[in-house]
C-alpha cells in the first residue's frame, strides 16, 4: 500500500510496544539465566556473575524474575492487540478508498474478485507481516545477548549455536523465488474463484436457463481443486520450513551437550555454566526459526497484492 498502515503517533505507539516488549523480554531472561548459573556458582564456591553472594537473593531473584515479565507482557500484549487492530483497520480502509476514488478512464482496474481477496487474505497477510516484528524482534535480541554470554564463557559453543540459524538463512535465500512464486499463485487462484463465484451470482437467471450446467459444475471444481493444491503448496513450504528450522536446533543442542563433557570432566566448565548453557538454549533454539519466520513473513508480504 502506499500509504503506511500506522503513521505519526501510532508508529510512534507501535514502536513503543515493540521495544518494551524487546527489553522486557530479552533482560528478563538474560538475568534468569546469570543467576542460575551463580545459584551453582555458589553452592561450588565459585565466583558468582552478578557479583550477588546470598544463596537466598540468587533463588529469590531467580523466582521472581519470570513472574514480573509474564505481568509485563500481559500489559503489553494489550497495546500490541490494540495496534494490531489500528494497522488492520487501515489497511482495509486504504484499500477501500482506492476502489472508491477510482475513475472510469483511470485505466484497468483490479477484478472483482481480486478485489475481495485483497481484502479477506491480503490485508491480513500485511498485519500479520507487521506484527511478526512484534513476536520475533524480542527473541532475536535474546538471542544475540545469549550468544555474547556465551562467547565469553566458550566461543565454541557460540559459533556451534550459529550453525542452524546459517543454514535455514541459506535454505531460504535459496527457495526465495518458490517462495514468492506460490504464495502468488495461491492468491491468484482465490481471486480466480471469487470472480467465478461473483460471475455466476450476477447471472442466475441466464446459468438456470443454460444448457452447460452440469459443464459449469466442472469448470467451478476444476478452479477449487487449483486453488486447493497451489494453497496446500504454500502452505506445506512454511510448514517444512519451521520443521527443519526446530530439528535443526535440535540436532546442533545435542552435539553442544557432548562438547561440553569432556570439557565437565577435565575441570573447565563448571555445572553452573553447564546449566546456563541448557537454560540458554531452550531460547537459542528458536533463532533459526524466528530469523526465517521474519524473512518469510516479509518475502511473503511482497508478494501480496496489496504491495502492487
Amino acid at each position: 500500500m502506499r500509504r503506511k498502515m500506522l503513521s505519526g503517533r501510532d508508529a510512534w505507539f507501535f514502536r513503543a510496544v515493540i521495544l518494551i516488549e524487546t527489553l522486557t523480554y530479552a533482560a528478563s531472561f538474560l538475568l534468569s539465566g546469570l543467576a542460575k548459573k551463580d545459584i551453582f556458582n555458589r553452592l561450588e564456591g565459585k565466583e558468582t556473575t552478578l557479583g550477588i553472594s546470598s544463596l537466598s537473593v540468587l533463588i529469590l531473584l531467580n523466582t521472581a524474575i519470570p513472574l514480573a515479565i509474564n505481568l509485563v507482557k500481559q500489559i503489553n500484549a494489550g497495546l500490541a492487540a490494540k495496534a494490531e487492530s489500528r494497522m488492520r483497520k487501515n489497511a482495509k480502509l486504504e484499500l477501500l478508498s482506492g476502489v472508491l476514488n477510482r475513475r472510469p478512464g483511470d485505466g484497468e482496474g483490479r477484478k472483482y474478485g481480486e478485489t475481495v481477496s485483497l481484502y479477506r487474505n491480503e490485508c491480513e497477510d500485511l498485519v500479520s507481516c507487521r506484527m511478526e516484528y512484534y513476536r520475533q524482534l524480542p527473541r532475536l535480541t535474546l538471542c544475540a545477548a545469549i550468544l555474547a554470554v556465551m562467547l565469553g564463557v566458550n566461543p565454541l559453543f557460540a559459533a556451534i549455536s550459529l550453525i542452524p540459524a546459517l543454514l535455514i538463512l541459506l535454505l531460504i535465500r535459496r527457495l526465495d523465488r518458490r517462495i514468492l512464486m506460490w504464495r502468488e499463485t495461491a492468491r491468484k487462484s482465490t481471486s480466480e474463484v471469487t470472480e467465478f463465484l461473483e460471475n455466476v451470482f450476477g447471472h442466475m437467471e441466464y446459468f438456470r436457463l443454460a444448457a452447460g450446467r452440469e459443464k459449469m459444475e466442472e469448470l467451478f471444481r476444476e478452479k477449487c481443486e487449483r486453488r486447493a493444491d497451489r494453497e496446500i503448496r504454500d502452505r506445506l513450504l512454511d510448514g517444512i520450513l519451521s520443521v527443519i528450522s526446530e530439528n535443526a536446533s535440535a540436532f546442533v543442542l545435542g552435539i553442544v551437550l557432548l562438547t561440553a563433557l569432556p570439557l565437565y570432566q577435565s575441570g573447565r566448565l563448571s555445572v553452573g555454566e553447564l546449566v546456563m548453557f541448557e537454560y540458554y538454549y531452550a531460547f537459542l533454539a528458536s533463532l533459526p526459526d524466528s530469523a526465517g519466520r521474519l524473512i518469510r513473513r516479509r518475502r511473503q508480504a511482497e508478494a501480496e497484492g496489496c504491495e502492487r
